[in-house]
């Protein structure tokens, strides 16, 4: 009777645990650089590898509309003409009317509608970059303006050479992005110090760029030399400035092995 009882129990507690969502290692959202606060409920990978989001917060912060029928278990996301409909416990979603698949379901946790990021942020044409080492969701509003290239926000009018190519190869290692200045002209260096800022703060934060910034300000001269490295506050990427008698000056974004 015991033995029975005992499997009973651990049988049920299978089952809670494997309805229960994952929630291992905390995932965070930021929307064109900034980062989305969730008061109760927090994003979290649910068993199909899909990162579930309470959905009003990031939707509204891409100027979205939402709402919730409640007789259809719906959730309605509007935009700009777009209308895109969710139905929790379903694979399937709508856009403008269009059905489409994913390969998980809305559901409701902690009494929160929680949609698949990518599937929502996508169907309003905005940039989605996963970055596996931060667990974090880079959404950027996809416009005339900006793009996103490893989950940096990038201006498409820029003055900065930049590389983001996977054939990029410095030192044994393959940088995630590198980004050519040109000291000749002070007035345009000064611009492309503003625009590096951004764009490193776009997905490392703006802590590293104080020092960058300084760093870079210290290019006065075609003979001086700047060699600094700062690690982010996360211990996961390393930031580097270098420059050699010239006019060159190099910003390099590295993992942390």
């Amino acid at each position: 009777m015991t033995k029975g009882l005992n499997v009973s129990i651990l049988t049920v507690m299978l089952i809670i645990a494997m309805a229960m969502p994952v929630m291992a290692q905390s995932v965070t959202v930021t929307v064109n650089g900034t980062s989305i606060s969730f008061p109760d409920q927090q994003p979290y990978i649910d068993s199909n590898n899909r990162t579930l989001v309470p959905m009003r917060a990031p939707m509204e912060a891409m100027g979205c509309t939402v709402s919730w029928n409640g007789e259809k278990q719906q959730a309605i996301i509007k935009k700009d003409g777009i209308v895109v409909v969710f139905t929790i416990g379903s694979n399937l979603y709508t856009v403008n009317g269009e059905t489409k698949t994913m390969n998980t379901e809305v559901k409701i946790i902690g009494g929160r509608t929680c949609i698949p990021i990518r599937y929502a942020a996508e169907a309003f044409a905005a940039s989605v970059y996963w970055d596996a080492n931060t667990y974090t969701a880079v959404i950027a509003l996809a416009n005339d303006e900006y793009y996103v290239s490893k989950g940096y926000i990038i201006p498409v009018k820029n003055n900065i050479f930049i590389n983001t190519s996977s054939t990029l190869y410095i030192a044994n290692t393959h940088p995630i992005i590198q980004l050519t200045l040109d000291a000749k002209n002070s007035e345009i260096y000064n611009t492309q110090i503003k625009e590096a800022c951004n764009i490193i703060a776009s997905r490392h934060g703006t802590a590293i760029t104080q020092g960058m910034r300084q760093a870079l300000q210290s290019k006065d001269d075609v003979s001086d030399i700047i060699d600094w490295t700062e690690t982010t506050n996360d211990g996961l990427y390393k930031i580097e400035v270098s420059s050699g008698t010239g006019y060159a000056v190099k910003i390099t974004a590295f993992n942390v092995l």
